[in-house]
């Protein structure tokens, strides 16, 4: 017959608590020093500075305070247009288009006829400071329905 003899393990020591004999508190008071703390030199690795250009902004922003796009015939829509017509115009003090050219077109002459008309009903707040003329791109895309 075989005995089992248990031996037990004995126990890890209780923890004790020490408490520190002086707590150190950090000053309030702002030393003052006569003496001058130099910068340490770093050593830095060399970058190229690149200039970019700079995108101008337009003196004057003009905005139309009433526009009217191209209408259409229903033989124009048919056909689905695909182009675009540059037009250049100027503005009247009152703020009214007059002198509509056509620059460049890619359209039929019905699509340049309702384009300019269009672009003459259009209305600026009326100023004196509208330079000599503007340019705009109509584009003429299909739709894919």
């Amino acid at each position: 017959i075989e005995e089992v003899i248990v031996i037990p393990q004995p126990l890890p020591p209780k923890p004790s608590m020490k408490i520190p004999s002086k707590v150190g508190l950090i000053s309030t008071e702002r030393q003052v020093t006569d003496s001058v703390i130099e910068p340490k030199v770093l050593a830095i690795k060399q970058v190229q500075l690149i200039t970019l250009p700079q995108l101008k902004e337009p003196a004057l922003v003009i905005t139309p305070i009433y526009k009217v796009l191209p209408q259409y015939t229903l033989n124009s829509l048919k056909n689905k247009p695909l182009g675009a017509i540059q037009l250049r115009y100027q503005i009247t003090p009152e703020g009214k288009v007059n002198n509509i050219t056509v620059v460049k077109s890619s359209v039929s002459r019905k699509i340049q006829k309702s384009t300019k008309k269009a672009l003459a009903k259009w209305q600026y707040t009326p100023s004196n400071s509208f330079k000599e003329s503007y340019e705009i791109i109509f584009e003429f895309k299909a739709d894919k329905s």
